[in-house]
């Protein structure tokens, strides 16, 4: 927390991939930033990959518990269509990850 024009005022700091998160680490490190740091991650919007489900968080919002793993996936969902990005077929994100699918291995 800073003032800004005699008013509170928080920094955020954006993280688009890992190395911003040492960047981080180094600046806490040297005292140039303080905790707590308020960090926003934007990694599905530049191709990410993004995880979520009840291991990940068992809350949905602040405060609410999640229904299930699939109101995880449903508004994940949205957050990544809403602004127009795509989410990988299933295909894809095998792809993606070096996966080779249940039909393709011998258990």
């Amino acid at each position: 927390m800073f003032k800004f024009k005699g008013k509170q005022a928080m920094a955020r700091n954006e993280c688009y991939d890992a190395g911003h998160l040492y960047k981080l680490k180094f600046f806490m490190d040297t005292g140039l930033f303080k905790a707590p740091i308020f960090i926003q991650f934007v990694l599905g919007i530049l191709g990410g990959n993004l995880r979520v489900g009840l291991e990940d968080s068992l809350f949905i919002s602040r405060g609410k518990l999640a229904s299930s793993n699939a109101e995880h996936v449903t508004r994940i969902r949205r957050i990544v269509e809403d602004p127009g990005c795509e989410i990988a077929t299933l295909d894809e994100a095998r792809e993606i990850l070096a996966l080779e699918g249940a039909y393709r291995v011998q258990f």
